[in-house]
C-alpha cells in the first residue's frame, strides 16, 4: 500500500513539472496570436501576428505545429521582430500566412513560443471559412427558385510553347555548352588540316618567297665556284656538286623529274621540251663528263674543270624565263636566235 501511494505521489510530480515546462511563468512571459480577419472564402488568405513578450532569451523564438493542421495551410513569414520597452522585458513579433482550401469552423492550434528552457503556447485563434459563392449569372430561375443550372465546358488546352531543348535528351542539355565547344574546335582543327597542314603549310607562319630556279641556280653555281673544289684535287665531289645542280634547275624550270633519272633520260626529255631542246647537248656533255670522272675515275685537267662549268653556266643562261612583252609573239623568245648562235658556236 506505501509502494502504490508513493508511485502515484511521483507520477503528480512528473505531471506538474512537465505543466509548468510548456505553460512556464504566467507571469514572466505573455504569449498572444491574434488573426487580421476570422472570416474567410473558401481559397482566401488571412495573417496570423504572434506577440511573445517577457524576460525573454537572447535564442527566443516561435515555432508551430506543421504546415497543415486539417485544411488550413499555416506558413510563417521569414524574419521576426525584436524590440525593447527599455526596461528588462522584450517583444518577439512573429507573422504566419493563414489560407484555408475548405469550408468549415476551424481552430488553430497553438504557436509555441520558447526562450530558453521555458515554452509558453499561446492562444487558439477561431477561423470561419465559407464557401464559395455561386455565380448566380449561370442558374436558370422561376418564381425566384433554381429550376436549372449551366454548365460550362472545359477551356480549350492551351498551346504550350515549345523550344528545340524541349526535344533534346537530357544529356544534350545538361552538356550541351561542353558538345557545342567540342564541335567547334574539331571544326577548326579539320579546316586548318584541309586547308594548310594536308598540303605542307603551317598556318600564322611567315611564308618564304620560293627562289626561281634560275636565280637559284646562278646563286649554287657561284657558291660551288667559290669553293675551289677541283682546285683542292676533289674532282669527284665537284662534279657531283655540278650536275645536282643542274638536275635541280632542270626539274624547278621543266617540271622534269631530272634528280630520279639518268643522263640518258634527262637528255630524252630535254628533246622533248621545245624550250630546251636546242641547248640540251649542254646537259648531255656535262653529264657525259661527270659520268667519266665519277665512275671511271678520271681525273680532267684545269681547263676541262672550267669548260664543265661553262657548260652548265650556259645552260643556264640559254634558258633563262625571258618575259614576254603584250603584243609579242608568244612563239619564239626574242633571245631565242642569239642562244642557238651561241650553241653552234
Amino acid at each position: 500500500m506505501k509502494c502504490r501511494f508513493l508511485y502515484i505521489v511521483s507520477l503528480l510530480i512528473v505531471v506538474l513539472a512537465s505543466t509548468n515546462r510548456i505553460d512556464a511563468a504566467p507571469a514572466k512571459y505573455t504569449a498572444t496570436a491574434v488573426l487580421d480577419s476570422t472570416l474567410l472564402i473558401q481559397g482566401g488568405k488571412a495573417l496570423l501576428s504572434v506577440e511573445f513578450s517577457g524576460q525573454l532569451d537572447a535564442n527566443a523564438h516561435t515555432e508551430y505545429i506543421d504546415t497543415m493542421w486539417h485544411n488550413v495551410e499555416i506558413k510563417p513569414i521569414e524574419g521576426s521582430i525584436n524590440t525593447y520597452d527599455g526596461t528588462d522585458r522584450a517583444t518577439l513579433r512573429s507573422l504566419y500566412v493563414i489560407q484555408a482550401f475548405d469550408s468549415g469552423l476551424y481552430t488553430l492550434p497553438p504557436i509555441y513560443c520558447i526562450s530558453g528552457s521555458d515554452t509558453v503556447l499561446t492562444n487558439q485563434p477561431v477561423l470561419k471559412v465559407e464557401p464559395m459563392p455561386l455565380d448566380t449569372a449561370n442558374l436558370v430561375m422561376e418564381n425566384g427558385e433554381v429550376v436549372d443550372l449551366v454548365i460550362n465546358d472545359f477551356t480549350d488546352v492551351a498551346d504550350a510553347d515549345y523550344s528545340i531543348f524541349d526535344v533534346l535528351p537530357g544529356w544534350a542539355t545538361d552538356y550541351g555548352w561542353w558538345i557545342l565547344g567540342a564541335i567547334i574546335i574539331i571544326a577548326l582543327l579539320a579546316f586548318v588540316y584541309f586547308k594548310w597542314l594536308r598540303h605542307g603549310k603551317i598556318p600564322l607562319m611567315p611564308v618564304h618567297k620560293p627562289v626561281p630556279p634560275y636565280e637559284l641556280a646562278k646563286q649554287s653555281l657561284e657558291a660551288l665556284r667559290a669553293e675551289g673544289l677541283w682546285q683542292k684535287g676533289a674532282e669527284k665531289e665537284y662534279y657531283t656538286k655540278l650536275t645536282d645542280i643542274l638536275r635541280t634547275y632542270i626539274q624547278g624550270r621543266f617540271g622534269i623529274n631530272a634528280m630520279e633519272m639518268t643522263s640518258r633520260e634527262i637528255y630524252e626529255a630535254l628533246a622533248a621540251n621545245d624550250e630546251a631542246k636546242k641547248v640540251r647537248v649542254l646537259a648531255q656533255d656535262l653529264m657525259r663528263e661527270a659520268d667519266f670522272v665519277k665512275f671511271a675515275q678520271n681525273r680532267p685537267g684545269a681547263d676541262e674543270n672550267e669548260e664543265a662549268f661553262r657548260l652548265a653556266d650556259t645552260f643556264v643562261e640559254s634558258t633563262k624565263p625571258v618575259p614576254v612583252e603584250p603584243g609579242e609573239s608568244d612563239d619564239k623568245p626574242a633571245s631565242a636566235t642569239n642562244q642557238e648562235k651561241e650553241v653552234q658556236s
